[in-house]
């Protein structure tokens, strides 16, 4: 048997979002199909994805997302190893300002949806 490859990418897909089933864009709706994406390039890529969910049920509107969008700022200083390519995905709302301010100083993709 041959041994595995390698991964060719750390890859860690973040995604801030609400948690609570209030828009499309909540994390019932679009994290299985995230987690699915992650799997898929796993497997088809030897991409070794982690998908972060950042988020609380403790908000559950556009401007408690704004309101705590440091979260995303605190997973970079306190989550993340620094070991290969962070991409941050966001239903693109009143937070995008922030969070494009934070992907830039963090060299990182920033995708709205």
């Amino acid at each position: 048997m041959e041994p595995a490859p390698l991964p060719l990418l750390n890859l860690t897909i973040v995604t801030y979002v609400l948690y609570p089933a209030v828009l499309l864009s909540s994390r019932p709706f679009i994290g299985p199909a995230l987690d699915m994406a992650g799997e898929r390039l796993r497997y088809l890529f030897n991409f070794n994805v982690t998908v972060e969910y950042i988020g609380s049920y403790n908000w559950s509107t556009v401007q408690g997302m704004v309101d705590n969008v440091y979260l995303v700022h605190q997973f970079y200083e306190k989550t993340w190893d620094r070991n290969g390519v962070v991409v941050l995905l966001t239903p693109g709302t009143d937070e995008v300002s922030g969070l494009g301010d934070l992907a830039r100083e963090q060299d990182s993709l920033l995708f709205t949806t």
